[in-house]
């Protein structure tokens, strides 16, 4: 296949107009299992069942057609080129419109890869700016050929913009590389309890999906046969040791498959992140359009010395988990040697650097203005009704107390020439 010339217009992969049939076809599933609730559940006639499905059945073709018509006048209507400094982008059929991003003011380039796009050897790519935390320009399917080809030139341009020599992705050098434990170790100590709460609301989604479309009403199906049950202490202990051995089970699976071959290199100037299985992500993001660093750790893998550490760039989508750089690192050590990289030396190591703290009157004015008031209008009722049994309304008082106290103990705000860092956190 001949290499593209960017200095001339050009559109998407014809991959493009599939994947937007795909997405509206996915988009009418709802119509097309209410079809088939219909003809094999339905009372009705069969004259009765035949014309509804028939209407049915024309109602997805329209509603395929009116979700995917926009997007394939987009398809045919859309051209993008390089252009000196910018990346220039037209699109529209009775209204057009041009779009100049400057290259130099470009903060991420993404690629991502569903199964589709494997098979195709395609790719989606999303364009980031400083200009808005929307995405700039994103392109459904770009050949992998011609997504390499302009990531390498936009990168080379914003290289020279910011002085800094060129690497290729021979020359890169990679930071580090996930391995078999470092996957392991980061499941085991993964939120399951969102895990778990994933799950349920899942389950509850789909049971409500079946009393919708088949009339089975199996939320209360379910609520009957549990009454049924007795709530002893062993089926409380089962039911609970299930529902943690599944969420640690999902817990595995979702980060074996988004982590999966997790690889962090320096192209020049240049980090570029690649991860997945099934869907494989491939981001990067200029050194110098890093604003500022975080990074965080529960408890857990705090002892394991894991942290997530996080690049963010000015006006990036706080929501937009896809356009995130988000690298869990495997040690302390690693770390320090990715922070040094950014801002050296770190305040929190520089004995010249000035520490400022939260006064403890911070714990005694959050206990008077919000936790006793409250307490004291949950206690005054509770007590009339319950007595003396009402007095487990303190442990959530003291545990409020505790946790505030720790956050004030904590927390610190180190301030040198270069750079501010604040460390804070109770468990």
């Amino acid at each position: 296949m001949p290499q593209r010339n960017w200095n001339e217009p050009g559109r998407q992969s014809a991959v493009a107009l599939l994947i937007v049939l795909l997405k509206a076809l996915r988009e009418s599933l709802p119509l097309v299992l209410l079809l088939l609730a219909s003809l094999f559940f339905g009372q009705n006639a069969p004259e009765k069942k035949f014309n509804r499905s028939v209407a049915t059945l024309v109602g997805v073709g329209v509603g395929v057609t009116i979700i995917s018509i926009n997007k394939i006048i987009s398809y045919f209507f859309t051209r993008f080129w390089v252009e000196g400094p910018y990346l220039i982008v037209t699109s529209g059929l009775w209204s057009r419109k041009r779009t100049e991003i400057p290259i130099a003011q470009i903060t991420g380039l993404h690629r991502s890869q569903q199964w589709l796009h494997r098979i195709t050897h395609t790719c989606r790519l999303r364009v980031e700016t400083a200009g808005s935390d929307k995405t700039e320009w994103e392109a459904d399917a770009l050949t992998l050929a011609d997504a390499e080809a302009l990531d390498a030139l936009l990168h080379g341009q914003m290289a020279t913009a910011a002085g800094t020599a060129r690497q290729n992705e021979a020359g890169a050098d990679t930071l580090f590389r996930y391995q078999p434990s470092d996957v392991v170790k980061l499941a085991l100590t993964e939120n399951h309890l969102q895990s778990f709460l994933i799950i349920v609301f899942f389950i509850l989604a789909r049971l409500q999906d079946l009393k919708e479309y088949l009339g089975f009403d199996s939320v209360g199906y379910v609520q009957e046969q549990s009454s049924r049950l007795a709530a002893t202490a062993q089926f409380i202990a089962t039911l609970l040791a299930g529902g943690l051995l599944l969420a640690l089970a999902f817990s595995f699976v979702r980060v074996f498959l988004k982590f999966f071959a997790f690889e962090l290199k320096q192209r020049g100037g240049v980090y570029v992140l690649s991860r997945g299985l099934l869907h494989t992500i491939h981001k990067s993001m200029p050194a110098q359009k890093v604003q500022y660093l975080t990074w965080k750790s529960n408890w857990l893998r705090l002892q394991l010395r894991m942290y997530l550490l996080r690049l963010h760039a000015l006006a990036e989508s706080q929501t937009e988990e896809e356009t995130r750089m988000e690298l869990p690192v495997p040690n302390a050590a690693l770390l320090h040697q990715l922070l040094h990289s950014y801002v050296a030396p770190q305040p929190a190591a520089d004995g010249g650097a000035t520490v400022f703290r939260v006064a403890p009157a911070f714990v005694y004015r959050r206990m008077l203005l919000y936790v006793a008031p409250a307490g004291i209008v949950a206690a005054v009722p509770l007590g009339w009704w319950y007595g003396l049994q009402a007095a487990w309304i303190l442990l959530p008082l003291v545990y409020a107390l505790i946790h505030m106290w720790v956050w004030q103990h904590t927390f610190r705000l180190y301030v040198n020439s270069r750079a501010v860092e604040m460390r804070r956190g109770v468990w």
